[in-house]
């Protein structure tokens, strides 16, 4: 293979040493080999010095069979390699996806074939073009080569060929989803292997016109070809084609909900590829696996089955089954809500799907990923990843996928208030969906456009499009999206004062609502018809709304709930009433003991005399409603009440107490993992204690921001706050601790090359040093510092900062840290 003799110009003894201590020949990383990897790493298995671990004779034959192959034809008089041997080297490319390549072999064979005439090589040339353009998704240019290398073979009388090209060309015709074409290539080829003899030929197109069936839906005929596939298989012992049609029949099931039984069948597969040593069937099963396993909620078995299967595809070069692997296990992390593990496996499918040309996943995983970030609220970066998604489906003509991508961009920017771009993003994939007869995904963005309108106060616009839509509900049967959309609507007529359409369109939806059971939303509905109620001033009526609203909240308590005047009286705007029947509440829970309903209720009084304007009791109020919700450990509650406390400050202007206040939400924020709102709010109590000067407290809220921005990833903001926080512990004097903020300052500007604030950085940790007399630390701070003003040019100040560290390494005797400064500085 390289033409180089093993341990050639070594003598007896040597080699013998060698391979006593294991040093053996290479055989990866010689390009010369990469065309038959498979055979050098059976090589180097065989070579394993422990006997035990070498594979056997059986297994031999198995990895040999499974080999790409090629007759080493001579090359011809002219030096120009046969056409046979360089579609066999294509082959070896396109099994690792190396595509480019493999094309070049075959333009190469082409040539060949054309220039000796040799009809046979021109088929076998054609069909390699069918092969790798079906790897291109080319679907026109596969069938047409398909088409050439078919006539040859018919004329020609070579059935075997023309049977596998057949077969292919009904490969081609299911991948464009014309699968009665394709059925008929199949049974097509199933008689031509019938007729040669050729039983797993014909198991083979059994199983393909399964495919076939299965993705027209017709679950039982698939699963009969399955069957009849995998019977062939077991009679003449092809073990791969068992496995093949056990994976088969599990997707199957798989796709009839029946996942359990799916996923006995995938381990069935997953236990004869494993002992055969099939390791991209094994890495497809896998992959297979973990789907099962996300469908029955049992994601770390999904995310186990999807990184084994990743890391061999990663091994065998399968690059577009590694990357769909990586989105599947991005969506697991989606579900976890591990937002960024799912940023990060999104991100790498992404590049794999840009590297090997794959458009249509390129964009899926590019639309997926703008959903993380729309979560994180990270908008800019969800707003960039749907527009290059659209603009890719747009390119290769996926309508449906276009109008999704195009609704979630619509949603965005409806987020980020900019409404023009959100109703056009909107009435594009509306009208995309009308044409392709998508009536649900219509009626949403139809719902969503009619949200915008209602903002915007466009309400004739906003009602047209709510209309449409719950008639599209009501015709397709969803009833939670119509109620949703009749609770819009009569938001709609609410605005425009006709009160008897708001409450007929509230009045249908809590139907509809008590029909399935929706509490929340009921309450919601019910709330917005007591409001139509009051304005009508039909006080009882409201009353009632109002009650049977706050009962669908809580409903553990019962009618004569001591709270629920309070509510309603703030509902009806009367809130001198509902303080005094909150604190009769209160007094009542007081004496029976009842804790999380005291803390509710005084948190509802202080909410009522915040309305009020009378800060200092709404402050007693909060205070005492968030000690006790701290003492039963209700952390949401927690949050509400601490968030309630801090706008109470605010509007009386009260910095202190404020601060504390903003940290103690972070706190809380952070132990729900509500990271976002952590920063927030630490960032509030930040800057009122470095304006108040309170050193103390502002080392601890930095402190906690750091730890917030770790936990998020977010690096430059995590430098600038260990920065901030080195600078205050330097000033309280504690400067081990400020060494640690700036360190980490330091290793993250260095690594993004913020050179500026890695100054700033490099100078403070100098100073500290110096504070504390670590003269080494201080030489490697004052190089640091040199290296860096160098970079920048600022040649007089580098020149100044390496003499402080040639003078330190002289004084302590470092001679060749000197040296090298010394080199440095005259540079």
């Amino acid at each position: 293979m390289t033409n180089n003799i093993p341990f050639e110009g070594e003598n007896e003894v040597s080699v013998v040493l060698r391979i006593v201590e294991g040093d053996l020949p290479a055989v990866h990383g010689d390009r010369r080999l990469n065309q038959v990897v498979d055979l050098a790493s059976l090589i180097s298995g065989c070579w394993n010095l422990l006997p035990t671990k070498r594979p056997t004779s059986k297994m031999c034959e198995r990895y040999v069979y499974r080999m790409d192959r090629a007759t080493p034809n001579n090359r011809n008089g002219d030096g120009i390699r046969s056409a046979r041997l360089l579609v066999s080297l294509a082959y070896m490319h396109m099994k690792k996806n190396r595509l480019n390549e493999a094309f070049e072999y075959l333009n190469q064979s082409q040539s060949v074939a054309r220039s000796t005439t040799d009809r046979l090589a021109t088929a076998d040339t054609n069909r390699g073009l069918g092969d790798a353009y079906s790897m291109k998704a080319e679907w026109s240019k596969a069938e047409e080569a398909y088409a050439v290398a078919r006539g040859i073979y018919v004329q020609m009388g070579h059935s075997s060929d023309l049977a596998n090209t057949v077969k292919a060309l009904g490969d081609v015709y299911r991948s464009r989803g014309s699968y009665v074409a394709a059925g008929e290539s199949y049974i097509t080829a199933r008689d031509y292997y019938l007729k040669i003899g050729d039983q797993a030929g014909s198991a083979g197109a059994v199983k393909a016109l399964g495919d076939a069936h299965r993705l027209q839906k017709k679950y039982l005929e698939a699963e009969q070809s399955y069957i009849a596939a995998r019977e062939i298989y077991t009679q003449i012992g092809h073990q791969i084609g068992v496995a093949d049609g056990a994976r088969a029949l599990g997707d199957v099931h798989s796709l009839r909900g029946q996942h359990s039984r799916a996923k006995e069948l995938y381990l069935t597969a997953h236990n004869i590829y494993s002992g055969i040593g099939s390791q991209e069937s094994l890495a497809n099963t896998l992959k297979a696996l973990g789907d099962v396993h996300g469908l029955l909620m049992e994601y770390s078995k999904a995310m186990e089955s999807y990184i084994t299967a990743r890391d061999i595809y990663t091994q065998i070069e399968d690059r577009k089954s590694c990357a769909d692997t990586l989105k599947a296990l991005g969506d697991i992390y989606h579900l976890l809500k591990t937002y960024s593990k799912a940023t990060e496996s999104y991100v790498t499918a992404r590049d794999i799907y840009t590297q090997i040309g794959n458009q249509k996943d390129h964009a899926d995983t590019l639309k997926v990923l703008g959903n993380v970030y729309h979560l994180l609220t990270e908008y800019s970066k969800a707003t960039e990843s749907y527009i290059t998604a659209r603009d890719i489906y747009t390119q290769i003509g996926d309508q449906k996928s276009r109008a999704d991508t195009l609704k979630a961009l619509g949603d965005v920017y409806h987020l980020l208030g900019e409404y023009s771009k959100a109703t056009e993003s909107y009435i594009t994939a509306r009208d995309i969906y009308t044409q392709i007869g998508d009536r649900k995904s219509r009626a949403d963005t139809l719902k969503a456009l009619g949200d915008v309108y209602h903002l915007l106060k466009k309400h004739s616009k906003a009602t047209e499009s709510y209309i449409t839509a719950r008639d599209i509900y009501t015709q397709i049967g969803d009833r939670k999206s119509r109620a949703d959309t009749l609770k819009a609507l009569g938001g709609v007529y609410h605005s425009l004062k006709k009160y008897s359409k708001a409450t007929e369109s509230y009045i249908t939806a809590r139907d509809i609502y008590i029909q399935i059971g929706d509490r929340k939303s009921r309450a919601d509905t019910l709330k917005a018809l007591g409001d139509v109620y009051h304005l009508l001033e039909k006080y009882s009526k409201a009353t009632e709304s109002y009650i049977t609203a706050r009962k669908n909240l809580h409903p553990n308590w019962g009618s004569e709930e001591p709270c629920k005047y309070g509510d309603v009286y703030c509902l009806l705007g009367e809130y001198s009433k509902a303080t005094e029947s909150y604190i009769t509440a209160h007094d009542i829970y007081t004496q029976i003991r009842d804790e999380r309903s005291r803390a509710d209720t005084l948190k509802a009084l202080g909410d009522a005399y915040h309305l009020l304007e009378k800060y200092s009791k709404a402050t007693k109020s909060y205070v005492t409603a968030r000690n006790v919700y701290t003492q039963i450990g209700d952390q949401l509650n927690l949050s509400e009440t601490l968030a309630a406390l801090c706008d109470t400050y605010t509007r009386v202007d009260d910095k202190l107490p404020l601060a504390e206040a903003s940290k103690a939400l972070g706190d809380v924020y952070h132990l729900l993992a509500e990271y976002f709102e952590a920063m927030k709010s630490y960032l509030t109590a930040r800057n009122i204690y470095t304006q108040i000067g309170d050193w103390r407290n502002l080392s601890e809220t930095l402190a906690a921001l750091c730890d917030t921005y770790t936990r998020v990833d977010d690096k430059l903001p995590l430098a600038e706050a260990s920065k901030a926080l080195g600078d205050v512990d330097h000033l309280l004097g504690e400067y081990s601790k400020a060494t640690e903020s700036y360190v980490i300052a330091r290793d993250i500007y260095t690594r993004i090359g913020d050179w500026r604030n890695l100054l700033e950085t490099l100078a403070a940790l100098c100073d500290t040093y110096t504070r504390v007399d670590d003269k080494v630390q201080l030489a490697e701070a004052s190089k640091a510092l040199a290296d860096v003003y160098h970079l920048l040019a600022e040649y007089s100040k580098a020149t100044k900062s390496y003499i402080t560290a040639r003078d330190i390494y002289t004084q302590i005797g470092d001679q060749k840290s000197h040296a090298d400064t010394l080199k440095i500085s005259g540079d």
